[in-house]
């Protein structure tokens, strides 16, 4: 299990390394618990687990309405945490397979985000990890312009804001592949002195930037506290 100290960081942690499962021990440092919840149901659907102190009905309603999974009061044993993420995991199963894996982006491109892999014109496009994040960032912010400083901090990290030589090899690489003309491009638009902006505007359902849980074998939980 990973730790991470911070609301801010805690998404940051969510959108780049993507856990199977994410606990929040609220109050959350630096941000509103329901705006947190928030900003992460506006990418993904990881199941979120709340350890929270005594709430009222109320409290607890607005938390699970806000896209929650569970709320788990405190103090609780190890034991209870482990069969509230067996329960939560296996509903989030049930939920996967009654979805379709890959997302058609445009007539020629689609994205299955849970195995991560990427097809262009129906074959397969081996993307780097950093070309598959730069992707799915720029796709989740379609239509919106995506500045040079925004895509370092959410692609490599918040160390890397400054690195102004790092965005547009990749972005480079990454029009290769996809088949995208820099002169004339239907898929990613520099917009220059600024950023980046991607074209296409597909409607994406709810698992979008999701990824599987394996009840079986769970790769890396994350505590946000």
């Amino acid at each position: 299990m990973v730790s991470v100290a911070g609301g801010q960081r805690g998404l940051h942690y969510v959108e780049t390394e993507m856990p199977d499962l994410v606990i929040i021990g609220s109050p959350l440092a630096g941000m509103d618990i329901l705006n947190f919840i928030g900003e992460i149901r506006a990418f993904s659907t990881v199941p979120l687990i709340i350890l929270s102190s005594e709430q009222t009905d109320s409290e607890k309603a607005a938390v699970l309405e806000a896209g929650a999974d569970a709320i788990v009061t405190k103090p609780v044993g190890p034991l209870e945490i482990a069969a509230w993420v067996k329960v939560v995991l296996r509903s989030a199963l049930r939920d996967e397979l009654c979805e379709e894996d890959v997302i058609a982006i445009d007539d020629k491109l689609s994205v299955n985000f849970t195995t991560h892999e990427v097809f262009v014109s129906g074959k397969s496009v081996r993307m780097t990890p950093i070309e598959y994040r730069l992707l799915t960032c720029l796709i989740r912010n379609a239509g919106r312009m995506v500045s040079h400083r925004s895509l370092l901090e959410k692609v490599w990290g918040v160390e890397y804001a400054d690195d102004d030589n790092l965005v547009k090899p990749h972005i480079c690489r990454l029009r290769r592949k996809l088949g995208d003309d820099s002169a004339n491009p239907h898929l990613i638009r520099n917009e220059r002195g600024y950023g980046y902006r991607f074209i296409p505007q597909p409607t994406y359902p709810r698992k979008f930037l999701d990824y599987t849980p394996s009840l079986s074998k769970m790769a890396h939980p994350a505590l946000l506290h």
